[in-house]
């Protein structure tokens, strides 16, 4: 049993300090807190499992925790038709900025927070479409002084909030790259009756990213994709359902699911892997914007531990929860948990929500980080990446040609899959950060030791049979006919013959020149380079010749030695050991050396 990193989701670590609502007996949630803030920023950016510390270089071990995970499908067609139907209609902007289409898109569905923002916005628990982005209504904007109609603004949205506090943590993504054809104008023809100035709205239309327009239809809101456009030259009538083809749209959820995760270290290297026991079918996570605890408000509380959260019947409740439920004294595991949880989605959702817009004049108006994460690689966002990839249009970038980068497109899948992948990364991450190990003097930490192997690996070879039979055998047959070969030489010859030292000594003393060296302290020494006149003389062998051959004036015309000129031929016979012994066999080798 070895300490090893563990999950605690039953603590105060993942949320920020929860506010201390004075008019009311509750805590108030406030977001997530800076160090979760911090691990999604990395593991968002990496892409990857941090490094997490192992209790051995070698070690395996296994743990089975509740966690929370992401489980993201597409969106139904009935609601995906209401949701681009509700993004279509939030072009109808009355301010004095330039209308864009949205090429990405995402939020959370509405919380009750999120409408008490809004002065004349008040909650409905009735209401079937809090996941729409956009709200519409006319809204009375604070001048400074005192409440009047200082514009009209027909639609709110999106929440502002990281997270919904009034119902499931889930989170919408929309990506509408036909938006690419499609720019929302605008022109001011003058002012109406009342003085208002009055914008004049209408859509141009291109077929293609770098062609020109082609037609265009007055601006109108809808109330489906498929209605008809006034007013259309040259563009085709059903120009919404246009701008939203080929969009991807999403929903995740987030769900408490059982995981079971496996640690295997190998000098060093981690190899995790985390497999949920229940993905589908997991309890999907509500959220709660407000808890009971000790307040000023609640002094039955203020001395003792308490942690409660509000029943969902009471969450728009300014009065709160009967008393009952918060003079008990006490921390509910499920409060904390879901505290982190929140600040876990919020902290996730923080690097993606927001949009990109795409402008009539090619700009593009952007309040998101999510092209700052590894899903800026996968398929459905390449078309986003290419916006900061083009730096001339047209014609014109083929001058940059070898001055950018290599395209990465759909480096990593597709966008559903890589999100589930990302928040599953992101869980296991937690275990690097040790500011979020538990304390184990709480009561809700888990167990402080876990089952850890220590295997013990050792260096083992594998070898090719056939490899080493080749490789051994033709060394060895090789060997053995050089051995058989020196040994039939050796009889051949009737001796044997070695190059040491005083093998050349004996031969060299035994030769004669027919010239007399003039200059023995530098001829004689044999420096380069040969004197002419050592050039033709004759080197005679006495132990070669043998005695007889001297004594025969006409054997000596005959063998009249050898020039300096077929030294080398001699050298290279005796190194051979062919010209070191004495006798007849000798002397007639060396008859072959002379001419």
């Amino acid at each position: 049993m070895l300490l090893v990193p563990q999950w605690e989701f039953a603590s105060f670590k993942y949320a920020a300090c929860l506010d201390d609502n004075l008019s009311n007996d509750y805590l108030q949630w406030s977001g997530p807190s800076q160090a979760i803030q911090y691990m999604a920023s990395r593991v968002m950016a990496a892409g990857q499992v941090l490094p997490i510390t192992s209790p051995a270089p070698n070690a395996t071990w296994t743990l089975d925790f509740w966690g929370p995970a992401l489980q993201c499908d597409d969106v139904p067609e009935t609601k995906r038709n209401q949701i681009f139907t509700n993004i279509w209609n939030s072009y109808d902007i009355d301010d004095p900025r330039d209308p864009a289409s949205y090429s990405f898109l995402s939020w959370v569905p509405w919380s009750v927070s999120d409408y008490r923002e809004h002065r004349n916005y008040t909650w409905d628990s009735s209401n079937p479409t809090p996941y729409l982005p956009f709200m519409f209504d006319f809204v009375e904007l604070y001048d400074g002084v005192n409440y009047g109609v200082v514009n009209r603004v027909p639609k709110i949205g999106p929440a502002s909030s990281p997270v919904s506090t009034s119902g499931p943590l889930s989170l919408f993504i929309a990506i509408l790259p036909g938006t690419q054809k499609v720019s929302i104008m605008k022109v001011y023809p003058g002012r109406n009756v009342a003085g208002i100035r009055e914008a004049y709205k209408y859509i141009e239309y291109s077929p293609s990213k770098n062609a020109s327009v082609s037609g265009k239809c007055d601006y109108r809101t809808i109330s489906h994709l498929s209605d008809a456009f006034p007013n259309c030259t040259r563009a085709p009538e059903n120009i919404a359902a246009i701008a939203f083809e080929d969009a991807t749209l999403l929903h995740c959820d987030l769900v408490n699911t059982s995981y079971s995760a496996e640690f295997q270290y190998r000098n060093g290297q981690q190899d995790i892997q985390l497999r949920p026991n229940k993905l589908h079918g997991s309890p999907v996570v509500n959220g709660s914007a407000q808890f009971y605890g000790p307040t000023e408000m609640s002094p039955e509380v203020t001395d003792c531990g308490s942690l409660r959260v509000i029943p969902p019947a009471n969450a728009s409740d300014d009065d709160g929860a009967p008393p009952d439920v918060w003079k008990d004294c006490g921390y509910d595991s499920s409060a904390l948990n879901l505290l982190s949880y929140q600040g876990i989605m919020a902290a996730f959702n923080q690097m993606i929500l927001g949009s990109s817009q795409r402008k009539y004049d090619g700009g593009t108006d952007t309040n998101t980080t999510i092209m700052r994460t590894v899903l800026a690689n996968t398929e459905e966002l390449a078309f986003m990446r290419d916006w900061s990839t083009s730096h001339a249009p047209g014609d014109a970038a083929n001058a940059f040609q070898g001055l950018t980068g290599e395209e990465l497109l759909g480096a990593r899948g597709a966008l559903k899959s890589t999100l589930e992948e990302l928040f599953q990364n992101y869980t296991i991450s937690l275990l690097a950060e040790p500011y979020f190990q538990p304390n184990f003097s709480s009561a809700f930490a888990p167990p402080q030791s876990a089952n850890v192997s220590l295997p013990t690996y050792q260096t083992v070879y594998s070898y090719n049979h056939s490899t080493l039979w080749i490789a051994y055998g033709l060394s060895i047959l090789f060997s053995a006919l050089a051995a058989i070969v020196g040994i039939v030489v050796i009889i051949l010859g009737g001796a044997s013959y070695s190059n040491q030292f005083s093998t050349v000594v004996r031969v060299a003393k035994t030769g004669e020149l027919d010239v007399d060296i003039v200059d023995r302290k530098s001829d004689g020494f044999g420096r380069d380079p040969l004197p002419d006149y050592l050039e033709h003389a004759r080197l005679d062998m006495w132990g070669h010749r043998g005695k007889a051959d001297l004594d025969n004036p006409q054997a000596q015309g005959s063998n009249k030695g050898m020039s300096m000129q077929e030294v080398v031929e001699v050298q290279s016979i005796e190194d051979e050991g062919l010209v070191s012994g004495s006798g007849d066999q000798n002397a007639a080798l060396m008859h072959q050396c002379e001419r």
